[in-house]
């Protein structure tokens, strides 16, 4: 059904304490294990006899392989099954459930759902009627239809077990949200909302375009940056929005800014977000941009070219930043200098260290200051920043732009490139107010 669902066989066959199959989720330790039992009677006897004599901490699946011979056979059977968190199927419930898990998002996620957290008992008619009204919940929740969403997050809370029921109303809450509709128009909103998990973001990222950008505003304050991480999302239209819509409310702490090969460049063309294993890349004619939660995924392990310590310089004055600390190189000669003022940037004894190390010193690493005040420290070699302890993180907005700016010299179409794929919709200043770690207006200041 999803490739997230693991399943391993057992050596059992119509055993009736030990299943014929375990599903598993690697990436989810909370949902942990869940028995799956093969059986050949649809007899309700049969069946009610199973449900009693299986441990229901081991929330079993007992699949029935052929159909239910009437509707009564499964109603006779749905009040035990939910009150032992068991799920009874039968081969048509489970054809109608993953006929388009495939290639729909939304019936991939139905699916999953109840293989993680589905009880009671399911037919086709039973399944169908799952998928139509999560379906028509989610375009109701995205249309502030208060009726068609209610609906939806009561079936999900009696046709799944409170884990999985609470996902699901997470997706559906959220999309309310997203159109601008408050929880207490909802009679049946959970009191405790937990955030989207990987199998909905991936819904809503895939769906169909969402253009609104106040409702991406909204989706992004519910999502963190650590969860979008956790999808596989590269040509995804929606994708485009929410980061259009999240960089200033979203914090990182780590990226790197690698060179884009003739070959790549062609490729990446068009300027685009995607996010794989773990990785948020934008995607740009001239070079990628990776952020991650840490330095060690970004593979920041390849040497690169060290710029000039006058180039450096430059862009540091043009950028108006200020300048802590640096390590200059000329061959096997090394130097560093750690000043305790801002101005170091212009300090004489580090024009005295540029000259002892003679012509074509070049730049290892440096420590300087994002816009809104954060130490940042940048290593030329690698071409990665990450933000400097105490500090956790800063703006990604921030990140990402102090990072490409020091790393790279945009042309003027990819500078025009640059300014719209981080220009917010809302665009908020993340500035503090006050003393800011830039260099003054006028003269810059004397050395330490």
């Amino acid at each position: 059904m999803n490739p997230q669902i693991h399943v391993k066989t057992t050596t059992y066959f119509n055993h009736t304490h030990v299943p014929d199959m375990v599903a598993y989720w690697p990436d989810d330790a909370d949902t942990g294990e869940r028995y799956i039992y093969l059986r050949t009677t649809t007899n309700p006897d049969d069946l009610r006899h199973d449900i009693s004599c299986l441990a229901r901490e081991n929330r079993p699946v007992i699949l029935v392989l052929g159909d239910f011979e009437s509707a009564d056979d499964a109603r006779e059977l749905h009040s035990s099954s939910v009150e032992r968190d068991t799920l009874v199927l039968d081969l048509a419930a489970l054809s109608a459930l993953t006929s388009n898990s495939a290639t729909d998002p939304l019936y991939g996620l139905i699916s999953n759902a109840v293989i993680e957290g589905g009880r009671g008992v399911l037919d086709e008619h039973g399944a169908a009627r799952l998928a139509n009204t999560v379906t028509s919940g989610v375009r109701a929740a995205r249309h502030g239809d208060a009726v068609g969403t209610d609906e939806a997050i009561g079936l999900a809370a009696t046709a799944l077990t409170p884990v999985a029921a609470q996902r699901m109303a997470a997706l559906l809450t959220t999309l309310w949200q997203g159109s601008g509709s408050t929880l207490t128009a909802l009679e049946r909103a959970p009191r405790y909302i937990p955030h989207l998990d990987e199998l909905s973001l991936t819904y809503l990222l895939k769906s169909e375009e969402i253009t609104d950008d106040e409702f991406w505003i909204r989706i992004a304050q519910r999502v963190t940056l650590p969860e979008l991480l956790q999808t596989e999302m590269y040509d995804s239209a929606n994708l485009q929005h929410l980061m259009h819509n999240s960089l200033t409310l979203w914090e990182a702490r780590t990226c790197s800014v690698i060179p884009s090969t003739f070959a790549t460049a062609r490729l990446e063309a068009q300027w685009r977000w995607s996010v794989s294993s773990g990785i948020l890349t934008l995607h740009a004619s001239g070079f990628r941009l990776r952020v991650a939660p840490k330095l060690t995924q970004l593979n920041a392990n390849t040497e690169h070219d060290l710029p000039p310590f006058e180039l450096i310089r430059e862009r540091l004055s043009l950028l108006r930043m200020g300048l802590k600390a640096i390590t200059l190189m000329n061959g096997g000669e090394k130097a560093s200098y750690h000043g305790k003022v801002l101005g170091v940037l212009h300090s004489t004894q580090l024009d005295y260290i540029s000259e002892a190390l003679g012509p074509g010193a070049v730049v290892r690493d440096i420590e300087t200051w994002t816009r809104s005040g954060v130490p940042l420290k940048c290593n030329f070699s690698t071409r990665a920043a990450h933000v400097k302890s105490p500090r956790g993180s800063v703006v990604l907005k921030d990140l990402i732009e102090t990072s490409v700016r020091l790393f790279s010299d945009l042309s003027q179409d990819e500078e025009s490139h640059f300014g719209e794929m981080i220009r917010q919709s809302h665009d908020f200043d993340m500035r503090p107010r006050g003393d800011l770690p830039t260099l003054p207006e006028s003269e810059p200041p004397s050395g330490p």
